[in-house]
């Protein structure tokens, strides 16, 4: 994924694929649990987070030459 990263967990019966992805100042996450066998009960969680200011206190990164 060009912005992003995604691992899955194949377990016996059930499996769960973690997606992250990135923008400037956003970052979506995805819980996907697949159940093939009660497909009812899977299920997708999407977590937003947005960078909202910077951290009191915080220093500036070095720039690279």
């Amino acid at each position: 994924m060009p912005d992003g990263f995604a691992f899955a967990m194949d377990c016996k019966g059930a499996k769960t694929v973690i997606t992250f992805r990135f923008s400037k100042d956003l970052v979506a996450q995805t819980i996907e649990t697949l159940i093939p066998q009660h497909k009812a009960a899977s299920s997708s969680i999407l977590t937003m987070m947005r960078r909202v200011g910077d951290c009191p206190n915080q220093k500036a990164p070095d720039k690279a030459t």
